[in-house]
């Protein structure tokens, strides 16, 4: 739809210059150089007045290389159906003009014909900006190392901004919650289980993210028994991830590591691995009947519930070991602050690899949940008790 828009108001441009030209060849080439230069004009300023600001919320989760990607490509990141409509219209404008060029300067109009074929070039700008992914797509095939960073770039700022956005409309009714909620609450207590609520739904948000990427990166391992694949269960190591994350970002910015938000947080990453441990068990029991022919009991033994509690201490104790190294990494200013998460995600994510393996398979990503989580906690929590 957008390119036959652009080609229909170009075929528009160039039938009022062809019923010009048909009384004066060069009255026709002046009428198209005017509306070319008029179409790249207006929508040159606008892009340029309407360029993102680098002090945006959004800017705070992107690089400086992306920062600037999204700044160039902008309007083709915000608005992509208009942005195609726009380029195609002044490329099929920039084309009849190198036919109006050939037959104003085959009709002495020298000046008017080079104003043409100028344009040609003064219009490729724009046109690139508005549609990187046609033209930089050839380049990239070719092996340029320009085109090639500048998409993935591109794709970079669309998956963070979508990410970025996806998250603001899924926490704003917590946000409203939250806000109404705090007006109701008497005490600290109130507040601090919606806080560790609210970082359980970030944990959750970011190992769901983490999850989704490492299925892309095909990253996931099948494990090679039913009882491993229980064990190890990418959601749950997500999961753990996420929590860590969230746990790194807060006490980042609220400096008590005890803090009573991060307690009620632990106590519901707890809850889930008490969850995952009646999965298994019943599991368990259900093979065994089936095999036996007796009847089913998947009731949870006291015995079992205290060995899943104490596989979840020592899980969530892992990360929280994780937590702090990576936070001293952060503070002495280390390349690879997350490094410290690697080595649990090996088992369900990849498998064993050299460092500097894992640093390309785990580093980037981590680096943007994490960068995304600070600014969220900064934006949620109250500033009074940073």
């Amino acid at each position: 739809m957008a390119t036959t828009l652009g080609n229909l108001l170009a075929l528009v441009v160039l039938a009022v210059s062809a019923g010009v030209g048909f009384h004066s060849v060069h009255a026709g080439a002046i009428v198209l150089c005017t509306l070319a230069y008029l179409a790249w004009g207006v929508p040159w300023i606008a892009d340029r007045a309407t360029r993102p600001a680098r002090d945006l919320p959004l800017c705070r989760v992107l690089t400086a290389a992306e920062v600037e990607t999204f700044r160039s490509y902008h309007t083709h990141l915000l608005a992509p159906g208009g942005a195609q409509a726009l380029s195609n219209w002044l490329n099929g404008l920039r084309l009849a003009g190198l036919v109006w060029a050939a037959v104003a300067l085959w009709h002495g109009g020298l000046w008017v014909g080079l104003a043409l074929l100028l344009y040609f070039f003064v219009a490729g700008e724009l046109i690139l900006r508005l549609t990187p992914q046609h033209y930089l797509a050839r380049g990239a095939a070719k092996g340029n190392a320009v085109a090639i960073e500048h998409l993935q770039l591109i794709a970079t700022v669309r998956a963070k901004r979508e990410r970025f956005y996806a998250q603001d409309a899924d926490e704003a009714p917590i946000r409203r919650q939250h806000k109404s909620s705090s007006c109701k609450t008497s005490g600290p207590a109130g507040t601090t289980r919606e806080h560790a609520d609210w970082l359980f739904a970030q944990a959750l948000r970011t190992g769901k993210a983490f999850l989704q990427y490492a299925e892309r990166a095909g990253l996931v391992l099948p494990q090679p028994s039913p009882i491993l694949a229980m064990t190890i269960r990418p959601d749950v190591e997500a999961l753990l991830l996420g929590y860590g994350l969230v746990s790194m970002a807060y006490r980042g910015q609220y400096k008590d590591p005890a803090a009573d938000v991060l307690r009620v947080l632990r106590v519901a990453m707890a809850g889930m691995f008490l969850t995952q441990a009646k999965d298994i068990g019943r599991h368990i029991a259900r093979t065994a009947a089936h095999a036996t022919g007796r009847t089913v009991n998947d009731s949870m033994p006291l015995e079992v519930r205290k060995a899943a509690f104490t596989l979840a201490n020592t899980r969530l104790k892992a990360v929280d070991d994780a937590v702090t190294l990576a936070l001293d990494r952060l503070h002495a200013g280390s390349p690879s602050p997350l490094a410290s998460f690697y080595e649990q995600l090996v088992p369900a994510f990849g498998g064993p690899a050299s460092a500097e393996e894992y640093e390309r398979r785990y580093g980037p990503i981590l680096q943007d949940l994490y960068a995304s989580l600070w600014q969220s906690i900064r934006e949620f929590m109250p500033a009074s008790a940073r």
